[in-house]
């Protein structure tokens, strides 16, 4: 296992309380799948009077699983869309993380995959994506978009080449069957690190709520590391300083910047280290 990077102690924030709100008018359909649902996660199965404003609300509905920011959904809802990086395809070799990820690597781990949106281009672009999400209900939301868009043909292709594990990627990344060309990182950045006049999108805003705030990107870096992949994406605010030097490369796009990473230069930095004697007296 690789020795640990210098950095700041992982911290967490508050997590918002979640349960499942049963839809107004919903069929017999969307009834079962609520209380499976609730059941599945260990989460309370609420209706539209007992929902709360300060809960978040995952809903069952036609289309797909949803994540309510409040009782009502005009507050805010999030979920998985494969159809919006559908076009990402055709417009593959100018799209700074295909060029960051490399045209010629084949599978790829996003350990950070959130709502998916990354995992979802990369799958698109023809990569063979595993993506790992330690929130369950994210997880869950991802899987069931997953599912749905296996039977769409504009998503189908991208739908297959994609899997997804409900997973700390930490431990995971040491654990991998085998080992990736590719490990992407999007770690959950401070405030600091993007530009604040405007709020970001209620996906993300959801998710701070949900799992907090983890500042363990320097652990997810050195989990990377231990995969034993060759290449390493750090995803970064586009303001931001990288996570860490030296990089390999830099591919950066209108609003964000993906960092390339060599883990061989950090093994041997490691192996250095390691090797350096030690001072004191031998008794």
């Amino acid at each position: 296992m690789t020795e640990p990077l210098d950095g700041e102690t992982p911290s967490v924030s508050a997590i918002a309380p979640l349960c499942v709100l049963l839809p107004p008018h919903a069929s017999d359909a969307l009834h079962a799948e609520a209380q499976h649902w609730a059941e599945h996660l260990g989460l309370s199965l609420v209706n539209l009077e007992e929902a709360q404003e300060n809960v978040l609300h995952l809903v069952p509905t036609e289309k797909g699983l949803e994540l309510w920011a409040g009782a009502r959904r005009p507050e805010g809802v999030a979920r998985v869309n494969f159809m919006r990086r559908a076009a990402s395809k055709s417009k593959a070799s100018r799209q700074p993380l295909h060029r960051a990820v490399g045209r010629k690597a084949i599978s790829v781990v996003d350990a950070t995959a959130g709502f998916g949106d990354d995992s979802i281009a990369l799958a698109h672009f023809g990569h063979e994506v595993f993506a790992l999400e330690q929130c369950s209900p994210i997880a869950a939301m991802f899987q069931d978009a997953r599912r749905r868009a296996l039977s769409v043909e504009v998503t189908r292709e991208a739908a297959q080449r994609l899997s997804i594990e409900n997973a700390d990627a930490l431990h995971r990344l040491r654990t991998l069957e085998s080992i990736p060309d590719v490990v992407y990182l999007d770690p959950m950045y401070t405030e600091t690190g993007r530009n604040t006049r405007a709020l970001p999108r209620i996906e993300i805003q959801v998710l701070r709520r949900l799992v907090g705030r983890t500042d363990n990107a320097l652990e997810l870096f050195n989990a990377a590391i231990d995969s034993g992949t060759s290449r390493i994406v750090v995803k970064r605010p586009i303001s931001a300083p990288p996570l860490i030097k030296p990089l390999a490369a830099q591919h950066a796009g209108k609003l964000a910047r993906y960092d390339v990473y060599d883990p061989r230069v950090f093994k041997q930095k490691m192996n250095l280290k390691n090797s350096l004697p030690t001072s004191g007296i031998s008794s």
